[in-house]
């Protein structure tokens, strides 16, 4: 099965799919599409108090982005909309359920899956077909980052990076999270049951 995706940037939508090409949608006054660079997204807003900045990503970011929304589409069995990736000063703000899960070797990344108890139960629902109770609830978001990264760590590897996985770690309740410099942010909506976000920690080598 080919994934699919969808995000808004800059009032554009961007829609990716198994062939891994990465097209353009203009404003709805253009009738066109336009191909843009394949396999990258080339640059990504800096959320800053009083300022905007659009900030080019390297080599090493690239394939990283790339490879997460193909992850979260291919995991989640729904249609996906991202909004744009931004990059955003520490620290990461959780307000109900997160899971953190890292990568580790050629690359030292940190993930974390956030979003409200109700719209991780909903899609729990989707997928199994039942109700989720807390535990439940919370052994579901651990298992879905843990797919979504470990999904992530196949497409990495082929491209060359050694990396291994940590075990998830579940975060329950309002918490924040120190200790980086800057991180990327990526919200999705997922058609029916509400959004997340993925945060993207790079530590420095």
């Amino acid at each position: 099965m080919k994934a699919s995706f969808s995000f808004a940037y800059d009032n554009k939508t961007y829609r990716k799919n198994g062939d891994c090409q990465l097209y353009l949608q203009h404003t709805p006054c253009d009738k066109y599409h336009t191909k843009v660079r394949p396999d990258s997204i080339q640059s990504i807003w800096l959320n800053q108090p009083g300022k905007r900045e659009l900030i080019p990503m390297d080599e090493k970011i690239a394939p990283i982005i790339e490879g997460t929304l193909e992850s979260i589409s291919t995991i989640i069995p729904l249609p996906v909309s991202f909004q744009s990736p931004t990059w955003f000063k520490a620290p990461v703000h959780q307000k109900e359920l997160g899971v953190l899960v890292s990568l580790t070797g050629d690359l030292h990344i940190r993930f974390i899956l956030d979003g409200k108890m109700d719209t991780l139960c909903k899609l729990g629902e989707s997928m199994f077909g039942m109700q989720l109770d807390n535990q439940m609830l919370e052994s579901f978001a651990g298992e879905l980052g843990n797919m979504i990264v470990g999904n992530l760590s196949t497409y990495l590897a082929g491209r060359g990076y050694v990396i291994d996985i940590t075990p998830p770690t579940v975060m329950v309740g309002e918490t924040k999270l120190y200790g980086f410099d800057q991180a990327v942010s990526i919200p999705f909506e997922m058609e029916t049951i509400g959004q997340l976000n993925m945060v993207i920690i790079i530590d420095k080598d």
